[in-house]
Order: structure tokens, then sequence, then C-alpha cells
């Protein structure tokens, strides 16, 4: 199970740094319920059911405990956010006084990021658990944190632009159409297209298009565009934007 696996690497990454732990805290900063797969009203159970079953074999030796950061009315990805930064301010306040032998980690998604709820994590040396993906730097060099830094269970932007070149590569494809989505709630798009533009090299041959708002015209504009110059395309975009080109391109 992902939420009890990912309790157990944080759990081991805190042996490393803190001899003696006897209690991790969790601060889940995610949505309640924005139909997604990374709602609190989804992975909410689960990550309960974890902690219990790991504070159930420990014994008295550790103790896990979740807080939730959360407003139920919430319906965006980013709305938690602005106040989970407040939230995890005055917990670092509340919690410092008492924190010899407890190791602090906070379970965040890509909104965040807009926030600075990463920013606050670095500055307090806590662990970041994040099912999305994180920046190469954004960590800066081990040598100026005490703690492990973040534990990025979908990667790193660029991973996702090496993954893309070495296919390219394998089957000799050196012309491709990038349809890049930019919209200001999909950064992982936008920053994994500006990795991969920075990492090709000079024998690709990329041509990059981008797209805020998806209209039929739009996608049909590119279609014939791309074929003219490129024998792959490569989509940055949400899976909607997808679906419908695939759907467009097949008709």
């Amino acid at each position: 199970m992902y939420p009890q696996s990912g309790i157990v690497f944080i759990i081991v990454a805190c042996h490393q740094y803190v001899a003696t732990v006897k209690r991790v805290v969790f601060i889940i900063s995610l949505p309640y319920n924005t139909g997604t797969s990374l709602d609190v009203s989804l992975v909410g159970p689960a990550v309960d059911l974890a902690a219990e079953r790991i504070n159930r074999d420990s014994g008295s030796r550790l103790n896990v405990s979740i807080h939730y950061f959360y407003n139920i009315s919430h319906r965006t990805c980013s709305e938690p956010s602005a106040e989970t930064s407040d939230k995890i301010a005055k917990f670092y306040q509340d919690e410092i006084a008492s924190s010899g032998n407890s190791c602090y980690a906070v379970v965040s998604n890509n909104c965040d990021d807009m926030t600075g709820i990463k920013s606050l994590v670095r500055e307090y040396d806590w662990t970041l658990l994040t099912n999305v993906f994180t920046s190469n730097d954004f960590w800066g060099s081990p040598q100026t944190r005490s703690s492990f830094p973040a534990v990025a269970t979908g990667g790193t932007n660029k991973g996702y632009a090496r993954a893309v070149l070495d296919v390219l590569q394998h089957y000799k494809w050196f012309h491709a159409a990038v349809l890049l989505e930019t919209k200001a709630g999909a950064p992982f798009y936008r920053d994994v297209g500006n990795v991969l533009r920075e990492t090709a090299p000079a024998s690709f041959n990329l041509h990059y298009y981008l797209i805020e708002r998806i209209f039929d015209e739009t996608l049909s504009d590119f279609l014939q565009t791309a074929k003219t110059r490129s024998r792959v395309i490569i989509l940055l975009t949400l899976g909607s934007t997808a679906l419908q080109l695939l759907v467009r391109g097949y008709s």
C-alpha cells in the first residue's frame, strides 16, 4: 500500500538524522474533494490505516501522528494551500519547543509550490513527501542541510525530460513537435517543457507549440502544422487535451 510504504520510508529517513526517533508527525496538505486521486476524501482512510498499523506494530517504541490541514468546502487544488502555509507556520512555532526526538514530514501536491509551502518545509529542515514531482535544484546542496530532503514518488522534471529524449534517441527520431499546455494551474507541463528545451542535444530539432486555451480549431491547426514538419508529436498537456487531440487526429 502506497501510504504505508511512504510512512515507512520517511521513518527510515528520519533515523538517518535523528538518533532516537520517538515520534513522526505527518502534515497532510492535500485538498479534500476536488475530483482527483489526490483528495483527502480518497487517500485519507488509507493514510490513517497505515499509521494505525505502524503504531500497533511498533508498540511504545514509536508514535506516528497524522494532521490534516484542509477545509471541507475547498473545491480546487490550490484553495487549501494558502491556509496551509499559515497553519504550518503556527504548527512549527507550537511544536519547536518539544521537538527533541520528533521528525516532521509534509505531504503536499503541486499546487503548494505556488504558495511557498515547499519553501517553508525547506526552511524548517523538515521532510517533503509529494506524489507528483520536484524540481532538481530546489533543495540546494546536500551539505547545507541536516535532514532528509524530499521524497518525490513522481520523479523530477529532469527525469521526465530525460525519459522523452532517451526514447527519441533510441528510435532515432530527431524531429518532433512538442505541444505544451501553459495553463496556470498545470505548472508540471510548463516546467518539463522548459527542461526539455534546455537539455535537448543540438542533434534534435524540436518545434514547440504553446497553447493556453484549447479550441477545436487550435488543435486542428497544430495537427496540420506538425505533420508537415515532424514525424513525432510529444504531448505535454492535460489528459483531457491529449484525448481531444487523439480523437481529432483519428477522425
